[in-house]
């Protein structure tokens, strides 16, 4: 006879859980509309591709500062309480008013004022998303200290974002495609208010259990990295490098997303055939997102992140 196997204990409460994954839903429903419709509407608002190509350029230039400097603002201001859930309920207000705003360019404007329509709204947008971005994947730090429990909590993350994206592309498409025709204004407007209603339960539910940590009058605990810091530690460490290294040429190669809707229209005349290959492209990923945690008891994750990137651009 087997021996029955105890169901695992979590510190977390199934609503805790539940409105984190949610959070991540609506998270990427914000993400999705912008970086796969924006070169699409900005097209068919008659702005110039390569005027565009050199903002984003230089908005892309800027991000690469702006992350890091989130990140030492993250971790340098301290809340009574909590660490990432304020952060959260920030992003939660201001993602759609930036979404939203992007996709609502007034129609008669020169081609200079969409273009700095264009900069502001994607500026504010880029850094509502890395103030939701930074706090939502550093939670599961905050939610629990099993490193199982952070596991799941993170795997089952990556399923429901693979969720929201297939939720969110199939919308957005339907909406602006030929069979139903309605405005990018009005569309994101509604898938906004769907992403918005997914975030909600976090503000009732979201608890973060160790989000204080004791202090241990440690000097080495009081003393925050700066960035010369931050620099020094990044040269020193191989591994860290080569792992930026390869997000930064993952990233050069992430073009997918942006050509989509163009492309199929222009290759098979009608914009909802994209919706059949979104569908059939996000299949694995939530596969894959509950096997997470058995395949990480088997193999390291550096190796199987650096074995991935190989075999995606193979």
């Amino acid at each position: 006879m087997k021996t029955p196997v105890a169901k695992p204990k979590y510190t977390t409460s199934f609503l805790e859980r539940g409105s984190f994954w949610f959070y991540g839903v609506g998270m990427i429903f914000y993400y999705m509309i912008v970086g796969t419709y924006m070169n699409t509407y900005l097209l068919l608002q008659g702005i110039d591709l390569a005027k565009i190509a050199v903002i984003l350029l230089l908005v892309k230039c800027w991000d690469a500062v702006n992350d890091p400097l989130f990140a030492y603002i993250f971790d340098r201001i301290k809340f009574k309480k909590e660490k990432c859930l304020p952060w959260l309920r920030i992003a939660a207000l201001l993602m759609p008013i930036a979404s939203i705003g992007f996709f609502n360019m007034p129609g008669g404007m020169s081609e200079i004022g969409k273009l700095a329509w264009f900069t502001v709204f994607y500026v504010l947008w880029d850094a509502t998303y890395t103030i939701c971005d930074v706090p939502f994947f550093s939670m599961t730090t905050t939610m629990s200290i099993d490193m199982n429990e952070r596991n799941m909590l993170f795997s089952v993350a990556r399923v429901f974002h693979g969720g929201g994206n297939l939720i969110c592309t199939t919308m957005m498409t339907w909406m602006i495609g030929e069979n139903c025709g309605m405005d990018f204004g009005k569309a994101a407007l509604i898938t906004c208010l769907v992403g918005a209603v997914f975030t909600i339960p976090l503000f009732f539910w979201g608890r973060e259990h160790y989000a204080v940590v004791p202090s241990q009058n440690n000097e080495a605990e009081e003393h925050p990295f700066t960035f010369r810091e931050m620099f020094s530690y990044l040269r020193q460490n191989k591994y860290l490098t080569m792992l930026y290294g390869i997000q930064i040429a993952s990233g050069c190669l992430c073009v997918g997303g942006a050509a989509g809707m163009v492309g199929t229209y222009y290759i098979y005349g009608q914009t909802s055939f994209g919706i059949i290959t979104t569908w059939l492209n996000m299949i694995p990923g939530p596969v894959i997102g509950l096997l997470l945690p058995f395949i990480l008891r088997k193999f390291d994750r550096f190796k199987l992140y650096m074995a991935c990137n190989i075999f995606t651009l193979v």
